[in-house]
């Protein structure tokens, strides 16, 4: 967990559940916007040992394949399609991969 999330969490009483998931998502969603893409990265690391959806991972999936972890995206797609078999943007990730 990043630095941020722990102070937000001990500064809120460690918050419930649905508030944690949502404060984490938007940091990874931030830190990616600004173009700090490894912290954002593991940000949604961090998201996914906790909660996994399609949308996680999808978001994570584009974001490891637009920093060039090849294998992190394939892997991260390959669990998207066997969440939502056939998936478009799981796919295509997952084709972008494989093309390289």
């Amino acid at each position: 967990m990043t630095p941020f999330l722990d102070w937000v969490f001990r500064r809120n009483g460690a918050a419930t559940d649905s508030r944690s998931f949502d404060a984490q998502l938007a940091l990874a969603r931030s830190l990616a916007r600004e173009g700090r893409e490894h912290e954002a990265s593991r940000a949604y690391s961090d998201i996914r040992r906790k909660y996994e959806s399609l949308e996680i991972l999808l978001e994570h999936a584009a974001l490891q394949l637009e920093l060039g972890d090849q294998f992190g995206a394939a892997s991260t797609a390959t669990r998207a399609l066997e969440l939502s078999p056939g998936h478009p943007k799981a796919q295509q990730i997952r084709d972008a991969v494989l093309r390289h």
